[in-house]
């Protein structure tokens, strides 16, 4: 896991980062106050392109890309709640993390084993 160490309490940030392949992941992060929440309105990887994903408390928010992309992006906190406040990454009370190949591949055990037979 990288921990996205980056995020301040900017509402509208861009950020770069090489990943553990050696690729190039660029995200846009936005806070919208109206809807109380934080947002990524564009994150792309080589030639794929997500725009407008909700940030919430998740192991990988991008889980149904799997197939396309070889990491996930995963959202931890120790509250009770959501990322409702500009200040939450800022503050450290959540945490965004970048997970790699072998994170994902665990978290979809661990789905597997908890679903309904």
């Amino acid at each position: 896991m990288y921990l996205n160490q980056q995020l301040t309490n900017s509402p509208l940030q861009k950020q770069t980062f090489i990943l553990y392949n050696g690729k190039i992941l660029t995200v846009t992060f936005y806070y919208s106050n109206s809807q109380q929440g934080w947002f990524i309105t564009n994150l792309t990887y080589e030639k794929f392109i997500l725009n407008g994903i909700r940030i919430v408390v998740i192991p990988n928010m991008l889980n149904q890309f799997i197939n396309q992309i070889p990491f996930g992006l995963g959202c931890f906190t120790t509250l009770l709640r959501e990322p409702t406040q500009q200040q939450d990454f800022s503050s450290g009370n959540f945490n965004l993390y970048i997970l790699d190949q072998t994170e994902i591949d665990e978290y979809a055990i661990l789905l597997s084993n908890n679903a309904p037979s």
